[in-house]
């Protein structure tokens, strides 16, 4: 599986995720799942919403927070569970380098009352809890995306 590339966006043939159309203009969402089979879910049911939206994909904590310095994001959907630096971790660092104008929906298996608490405590915007529903997941990106313009940088 090839990696997106800057200026190239997404590109894995025959992946379900190769029919989301890059477009270099626009912010990202940005995917943060360790599960291939949870991303190629996810990246259909966004390409329902919307063929032209432009997903980017990590596949751990490490990873996302570099590819959002390289393409701040207008929404993430991101998992608890990550390799190399857990989800909440990655949640703050995004909230103190995006602010709150930033949507993050929490996906996660881990879908105990203390947890949803500890993440929305976090700054997540939203939580959903796997196994994913794709309509809801759906219908909450869409929520999210009119107020969703590229992150921008706080102080």
């Amino acid at each position: 599986m090839r990696r997106a590339l800057p200026g190239c966006g997404l590109k894995c043939p025959g992946s379900p995720a190769s029919r989301i159309t890059p477009m270099a203009t626009s912010a990202p969402i940005l995917l943060v799942e360790p599960d291939r089979l949870v991303r190629d879910r996810i990246v259909l049911a966004l390409a329902g919403l919307d063929p032209s939206l432009d997903v980017i994909l990590a596949a751990d904590g490490v990873e996302a927070l570099a590819l959002a310095e390289w393409r701040p994001p207008r929404l993430v959907l991101l998992d608890l569970l990550l390799p190399r630096r857990s989800g909440l971790d990655v949640l703050r660092d995004l909230r103190a380098r995006f602010g709150e104008q930033l949507p993050i929906i929490v996906i996660s298996a881990l879908g105990l009352r203390e947890i949803v608490q500890r993440a929305i405590a976090a700054g997540a915007s939203d939580f959903v809890v796997k196994p994913i529903d794709a309509r809801l997941l759906v219908e909450k990106v869409r929520l999210a995306l009119p107020q969703a313009g590229p992150a921008r940088e706080t102080a």
